[in-house]
């Protein structure tokens, strides 16, 4: 989150499947994801029901995952197609 948000800040990039509905998808089709959150929560600047600071069940919070990129290339790859 907080490379995201630099990110974000620095050069007005937008979240590309970085939101709080894309989390939910990644969390059902995932689940098994093996990587769980670690440190202190991070606000996410462009959608506080993903990582909101402070935050009563944000997403990511709630399900305590945490996906790579590599991870959802699929879906990632799909995108660039259309």
């Amino acid at each position: 989150m907080q490379i995201a948000n630099h990110v974000m800040r620095a050069y007005d990039a937008r979240p590309w499947r970085f939101s709080s509905a894309d989390y939910e998808t990644a969390v059902e089709e995932h689940a098994r994801s093996e990587h769980r959150l670690e440190g202190p929560v991070v606000e996410a600047l462009w959608d506080a029901a993903l990582a909101p600071a402070p935050a009563p069940a944000p997403a990511m919070q709630e399900h305590g995952l945490a996906f790579a990129e590599e991870g959802l290339s699929d879906e990632l790859v799909r995108d660039l197609k259309r």
